[in-house]
């Protein structure tokens, strides 16, 4: 299954999920990012939130600086986590 995310190339940063609880979206957002990276399960979705964040504030600049990539989740060990 593909899954997307978004890349600043000159850093090589993805885009942050939002933290739980913030009452701010993802618009909010500065660079550097930093965090868990931020995964989309469509194409649309990711470019939705492209073309918000770089709305906001007139970051048209800093967007050129942006990629959505297709990225690879993977399950590395089946082992049970004790609770």
């Amino acid at each position: 299954m593909t899954h997307y995310a978004i890349l600043h190339k000159p850093t090589g940063q993805l885009f942050p999920s939002i933290k739980g609880g913030r009452r701010r979206g993802s618009t909010y957002i500065e660079l550097p990012f930093t965090g868990a990276p931020r995964i989309f399960t469509t194409l649309p979705a990711a470019k939705n939130c492209l073309r918000w964040w770089s709305n906001k504030d007139n970051r048209q600049d800093k967007a050129q600086d942006m990629q959505i990539v297709e990225v690879e989740l993977r399950i590395v060990g089946q082992q049970e986590l004790a609770l």
